[in-house]
């Protein structure tokens, strides 16, 4: 006796073709996570709160005027993570003017509007970036 006959199928296209595997990403560090906690979200809003306009100041002096959506670290948190969740130490930026480096390049510093703190209080993005070319950290 013989086995029942199979309809014919067709070969799929792409049964040969090499399909890109998910690679293992590396596992993030302590600093990275902090990036998805709570005590950081609360951080971040704050800060958007208090400066809704990116503060980068434009070649003409002139402030930006898109809405910022993205809370940078002048000082990465990597070379000082004390400084992870000083309002002082961060900037509110459009994403036009977000840069991906960590914390501010001092060889070509922008310039920055005056930060917004809770109760009034405000702090000078360009004095603390003079300080940090002077070898000095923020007080």
């Amino acid at each position: 006796m013989t086995a029942p006959r199979r309809p014919p199928t067709a070969k799929s296209p792409y049964a040969d073709s090499k399909v890109p595997t998910a690679k293992a990403k590396a596992p993030l560090s302590e600093i990275d996570r902090w990036y998805d906690r709570m005590p950081w979200r609360r951080c971040k809003a704050s800060v958007l709160t208090c400066n809704p306009i990116c503060q980068r100041l434009l070649e003409n002096g002139e402030q930006c005027h898109n809405a910022a959506r993205i809370v940078h670290h002048l000082i990465s948190p990597h070379v000082a993570r004390s400084f992870f969740f000083d309002w002082r130490i961060l900037v509110a930026l459009c994403p036009e003017h977000h840069e991906t480096t960590e914390g501010e390049n001092l060889t070509a510093p922008h310039r920055y509007a005056i930060t917004n703190g809770l109760l009034g209080a405000t702090a000078d993005p360009n004095a603390i970036i003079w300080r940090l070319q002077q070898g000095l950290l923020p007080q």
